[in-house]
This record gives C-alpha cells, sequence and structure tokens, in this order.
C-alpha cells in the first residue's frame, strides 16, 4: 500500500438517477421525456437507484472524487406519509428535489 491509499479519507454514498421530465422549452416537444429539470420548479427531480433486487446501490468512496455537497428536498406529493417527521423523511422518501438553491456555485451549474 502507498502513502496516498494509508492516507486517504472515504465517504459511504449513495447513487440516485434523475427522473425523466417532459419540459418543452428544453427540448422543444411536448411529448419527449429527458434528463430535464422539472418545468414549474426548474427542479430535477431524483430517484433512489436500485438494483434488480431492490438493494439500494451505494459505495465508499474517496474523499476526493466528491465534487460537491448537494442538498436533496423530499418529494411528498400531495399528501406526505403519516409516518414521516423531520428525523425519518430522507430516509423513507423514494423521491427528492436537488436543491439548486443551496449554495451560489451549485446554482450557476445549474442554471
Amino acid at each position: 500500500m502507498n502513502k496516498f491509499q494509508k492516507d486517504c479519507f472515504l465517504t459511504y454514498a449513495r447513487r440516485f438517477d434523475i427522473v425523466p421530465q417532459i419540459n418543452k422549452s428544453i427540448s422543444g416537444s411536448s411529448t419527449a421525456r429527458g434528463p430535464y429539470p422539472e418545468p414549474k420548479s426548474t427542479l430535477y427531480i431524483l430517484k433512489r437507484a436500485k438494483r434488480a433486487n431492490g438493494e439500494l446501490i451505494g459505495d465508499i468512496l474517496p474523499l476526493q472524487q466528491v465534487k460537491a455537497a448537494v442538498n436533496l428536498i423530499p418529494c411528498f406529493g400531495n399528501e406526505a406519509n403519516r409516518r414521516f417527521t423531520k428525523y425519518n423523511s430522507s430516509s423513507y422518501s423514494s423521491e427528492f428535489w436537488l436543491n439548486k438553491y443551496f449554495d451560489k456555485e451549485l446554482y450557476l451549474a445549474f442554471s
């Protein structure tokens, strides 16, 4: 093992996939779905990535590979699940908004 591998900080990260949206202002079509932000909020909707057996996808990565921290907001839909609290809503939710207003650099990258 070299010095780089011994002194490397690690993090566990989960994978999220973009939920395809119809966004006529970007795609030019009212039927084409793609990796576009949701038109009304201009935020991307993300979904937890899962393997074929339903297991969530995640891995341990060197911290130096992390480009930026992001803020995810659970999507509740028309009615929030009764078991949600401020402590567990991120654990039970399967869809999230990618909050581009989290910091200036993120906002500029997604705007």
